[in-house]
């Protein structure tokens, strides 16, 4: 439950990295890493791809998701330093 000014400027956030380029580099990663093209060896596999899926269905899941959101986070935060994923 974010206060109005807190989902304000966590969309603006959002908005610069669009503006920017830089949001999609996060939604290829997290594709790839799904598909395991990631070039990490994974346990079990996704069914439909048939690789390795090193984000979700192994033991990195929660590792690997709070890397991933510790980066987006940091990146959001070079347009508004007071902006923090609640999650």
């Amino acid at each position: 439950s974010l206060t109005e000014h807190e989902r304000y400027r966590l969309l603006s956030a959002i908005g610069a990295l669009h503006a920017r380029g830089q949001y999609e580099k996060y939604v290829k990663v997290h594709d790839w890493a799904s598909r395991g093209d990631s070039r990490h060896v994974g346990r079990i596999h996704h069914p439909s791809y048939g690789y390795p899926d090193t984000s979700h269905r192994d033991t990195n899941f929660l590792p690997w998701h709070r890397i991933d959101l510790l980066q987006f986070e940091r990146e959001l935060q070079q347009t508004h330093p007071d902006v923090s994923l609640h999650y």
